[in-house]
């Protein structure tokens, strides 16, 4: 009988892939996804709208400058306390 406790113990302990799990995978799937189908057709959204190419480096450019203005306030912020 102790047996059968311990293997139902250790299938139970055993299981790491739970609702938790599960759901975090899944958001970062669809996060992950979404941003790549945006960045992929990003080029030919601008070009049907009739953008030149200029647009999208300073579209790009400026997303740069805001993640590494995200980065040093982050770093500022931990470095105080």
């Amino acid at each position: 009988m102790d047996s059968n406790q311990s293997s139902a113990e250790q299938q139970k302990q055993g299981r790491w892939i739970n609702r938790t799990v599960l759901g975090i995978g899944l958001a970062s799937l669809f996060s992950d996804w979404s941003h790549e189908i945006a960045t992929t057709i990003l080029p030919a959204f601008l070009a049907s709208m009739g953008a030149a190419a200029a647009w999208l480096r300073f579209i790009e450019g400026t997303s740069g400058v805001a993640r590494a203005i995200a980065i040093l306030m982050k770093y500022r912020l931990t470095c105080i306390s």
